[in-house]
């Protein structure tokens, strides 16, 4: 069992958490010229976590009044570091493929207006990246463990719930993990099979994709793999409570 990332596993999770929690962003300024940045924002519950992240690879955290942390990277020669960090471990979601993508044609290109033209079409290329992405089995990949932590500390949902609301009434819990996607269903689906899972993604309302497990032997599978590639941040509170009386 891991009990701290070294920083080549930290790479790994952030990874996972880009994917889930993060955003890469083209943005102007006043119409005369292009910023970039690098961007992690969480509850302030988090701030540890974002912390490690500051640490290990830089970036900077800022605290907002709305209960909010932020993990920022807005210098351009620094982006461009991280991003050997995705030419190692890439990213498993469209989303982000498509920011990257966006994020070098934007620096190539150096044109304000033709990123007022095509912003809205970044992610026009979903299909082409989802086609990338899977011609692997990413289950196995290298970095999908602890990727997939990072991930889970970003996306997952451990649930407790309760029959009856008398509190003089004693029922005992319903227990269950979620985790959900828009677009990529690939992806969901392949992490519940990584976690033994057999019943079906359900697929809801605008492309989103979710994944919901209750059986009892999926659920230890989960938790075992998150002991052994430990969540960070509030998730891993979470995970503490939800561990009891399983």
């Amino acid at each position: 069992m891991i009990t701290s990332y070294k920083k080549d596993e930290i790479e790994m999770f952030w990874v996972g958490l880009i994917d889930s929690a993060g955003s890469i962003q083209c943005n102007h300024w006043r119409k005369k010229s292009l910023q970039y940045r690098i961007v992690i924002d969480m509850h302030i519950d988090n701030l540890s976590m974002l912390k490690i992240i500051e640490n290990h690879l830089g970036g900077s955290v800022r605290c907002s009044k709305n209960n909010s942390c932020v993990w920022v990277v807005d210098h351009q020669r620094q982006i461009w570091e991280l991003f050997k960090i995705f030419d190692r471990y890439p990213p498993l979601t469209t989303r982000v493929q498509s920011q990257i993508a966006f994020f070098k044609e934007c620096t190539q290109r150096k044109d304000v207006e033709w990123y007022l033209q095509n912003r809205d079409c970044k992610y026009n290329q979903r299909k082409g990246f989802a086609k990338q992405i899977c011609a692997k089995d990413i289950k196995l990949l290298q970095h999908f463990p602890i990727w997939l932590s990072g991930f889970v500390t970003g996306e997952g949902c451990f649930s407790v719930r309760t029959a009856s609301k008398d509190k003089n009434v004693t029922t005992q819990a319903t227990k269950s993990f979620s985790i959900g996607q828009k677009h990529d269903a690939y992806l969901i689906k392949a992490i519940r099979d990584f976690f033994g899972g057999v019943n079906k993604v359900r697929s809801l309302k605008d492309n989103i994709y979710l994944w919901e497990v209750y059986r009892r032997d999926v659920l230890k599978s989960i938790i075992c793999h998150c002991k052994r590639f430990p969540l960070l941040g509030k998730k891993a509170t979470q995970l503490e409570d939800f561990i009891k009386d399983l």
